[in-house]
């Protein structure tokens, strides 16, 4: 038998050996029964689950999602940044499930695709991915302490405002009018 012949057959049963050895995990879990599975530690049922290959969503089962972003009133140019900041809030959404794998990803100029395989309650699902962001902004100390905030900001600005715009003789409208206006000189 030729040398590189040789090395070859060695290579292809070791890849062989070590497929079997990944693969193994997964064909325990799918031949064992409900009642073996309900008998087994929690702790080990866990760990065969985490090395056997996952099911993506045509095996599993799971949702399919396309959604369409509303761009009335964009521009053109504001579009494309538009599509990939709704997808990363998505994908933010669809981690707070710890939905394994899931597939998210732009269809076309207006779309995207969400596919989350093994998810069961479906209608959370698109309350979560489909729901409105909202931010508000609310002032939550009242009456003297927002006053004695809003002061303490004034003093502190006051340099940088005085820098920009000039002395406050200057900037007052006093000033301002007595530049503007004529003045009279008394007859000598």
């Amino acid at each position: 038998m030729d040398r590189s012949l040789k090395w070859r057959l060695g290579l292809v049963v070791a890849v062989i050996l070590v497929s079997i050895y990944f693969v193994y995990p997964t064909f325990k879990l799918a031949f064992m029964s409900e009642s073996t599975k309900a008998g087994m530690d929690p702790a080990e049922l866990a760990k065969v689950k985490d090395k056997a290959i996952r099911y993506g969503l045509d095996l599993q089962g799971g949702m399919h999602l396309v959604l369409e972003v509303d761009k009335t009133g964009i521009e053109d140019a504001d579009s494309k940044d538009l599509m990939s900041r709704a997808e990363a809030i998505i994908r933010n959404r669809i981690d707070k499930f710890g939905v394994s794998e899931p597939t998210i990803q732009t269809q076309g100029k207006d779309r995207i695709l969400v596919q989350l395989a093994g998810l069961t309650d479906e209608q959370r699902a698109k309350d979560l991915v489909g729901q409105t962001a909202l931010l508000e902004f609310k002032i939550v100390r009242e009456g003297d302490d927002l006053r004695r905030v809003l002061s303490n900001l004034d003093e502190a600005l006051k340099p940088d405002i005085q820098a920009i715009t000039g002395p406050p003789a200057a900037r007052s409208w006093k000033a301002r009018s007595a530049r503007l206006r004529p003045r009279q000189i008394p007859p000598a």
